[in-house]
């Protein structure tokens, strides 16, 4: 059982109608399967992508003017590659300069949406662009946007690694950025899931601090009846549950 505000919170997610607003066409395949490859190096496109080979050269190449000449003669820098937006593909494995041009060039830093309702921020924090990030929220992105199923940014924030760095200050930058804009700590995906929850699984104890400190609910519970608490220890994240514990 889901109790007090969380309940409420949890049942919204849940019900709530898709995000009204433009949105990419799904894929055959996961634009995240691609972004993924692009992310590793692997130079080999599935043939369902080809037609984004243009523009995905242009995030490749070191050179601004490439994508300067691509936005000059494409003209639509809003366009849907396969499964999400130019921008959010951009947001997740190209430069901040890059993110910041296509912005300049009229690019909404809000829609289209992906196809399953994710921003380009939340593409861009789910791929540890942090900076990128910056970008688009210097841009009015929404910070408190969610996507079908009901992850936020900070959701997104929760479960994004830092890499091989032992601290990541950038991360806890835009943390700090975004705690202290107009969004829910205790926003609720789907299934019931806390930015609380997921940063207790992934053992961020950082930025668990940050979130109980702006008032996050440790007693909420997700779909399966489990706490921040519970999935701290299920995960055998000791330091987060010894954090919750107090």
């Amino acid at each position: 059982m889901i109790h007090g505000v969380c309940a409420v919170l949890w049942s919204m997610a849940a019900q709530a109608d898709v995000a009204v607003g433009a949105r990419c066409p799904a894929s055959p395949v996961a634009a995240s399967t691609l972004i993924r490859s692009l992310d590793e190096a692997k130079p080999d496109l599935p043939v369902e992508f080809e037609s984004a080979r243009p523009y995905l050269r242009a995030l490749e190449s070191v050179e601004m003017e490439a994508l300067s000449h691509l936005l000059w003669q494409r003209g639509d820098p809003d366009v849907c590659l396969p499964g999400a937006s130019f921008l959010a593909y951009a947001a997740a494995i190209g430069t901040t300069a890059q993110v910041e041009l296509l912005l300049k060039h009229g690019a909404h830093p809000d829609a289209p949406l992906d196809s399953n309702g994710a921003t380009p921020l939340m593409t861009a924090i789910g791929a540890g662009r942090w900076r990128n990030a910056e970008a688009l929220l210097d841009a009015g992105a929404n910070a408190a946007q969610a996507s079908d199923g009901g992850i936020t940014a900070l959701h997104e924030m929760a479960l994004a690694r830092c890499g091989k760095a032992v601290t990541c200050p950038d991360k806890e930058r835009l943390a700090a950025r975004l705690l202290g804009m107009k969004v829910s700590v205790d926003a609720v995906t789907t299934r019931g899931a806390t930015p609380l929850m997921l940063a207790a699984l992934s053992g961020d104890t950082a930025l668990m601090k940050r979130l109980l400190a702006r008032g996050a609910d440790p007693t909420c519970r997700n779909g399966q009846g489990r706490t921040a608490l519970d999935l701290a220890e299920q995960a055998n994240q000791r330091a987060a549950a010894a954090l919750l514990a107090r």
